[in-house]
């Protein structure tokens, strides 16, 4: 037993215990989070703006941005040119995998996913593609939907 403890300790004092780095997965889900979190309490995404951590970005590569009006609050992402890991196919399966509890709409004629939870709504558009002149534009927007 003596032998382990200072075996770990030799270890751990010479330094090679890294932390481990997170996926982007990891990182996608806990941002989401976050902004759940947000609108779940009161849907005044301006808090992600002000917090003293850095705002979720949710793989965008410019950001996102709190929206809105007094009764509708938004977390809005968007980006041209968007490459592949941002295209609303590749985030509908993450949002998917961070959140199996969400409610997913039936397809319609847009390319829109649109994902329902108790205190909010995520919706994912996607204009153009890799092909088009100006590229493909996705947008990711959270709405916060005030408790009844």
């Amino acid at each position: 037993m003596k032998l382990m403890a200072i075996a770990a300790a030799a270890v751990l004092a010479s330094g090679t215990v890294q932390a481990e780095t997170p996926s982007s997965g990891r990182i996608f889900c806990a941002e989401l989070r976050r902004v759940l979190d947000v609108a779940a309490l009161d849907g005044d995404f301006t808090y992600l703006e002000r917090s003293r951590a850095a705002p979720p970005r949710l793989g965008f590569r410019d950001g996102c941005q709190a929206t809105g009006d007094g009764k509708r609050h938004y977390w809005a992402c968007s980006q041209n040119l968007s490459p592949e890991a941002t295209s609303r196919d590749a985030l509908a399966a993450r949002v998917t995998g961070c959140l199996p509890e969400a409610v997913r709409a039936k397809p319609g004629l847009t390319r829109d996913a649109v994902f329902t939870l108790p205190h909010a709504r995520i919706h994912i558009s996607e204009i153009g593609g890799p092909g088009a002149k100006v590229g493909r534009i996705v947008q990711l927007t959270v709405e916060a939907i005030p408790a009844p």
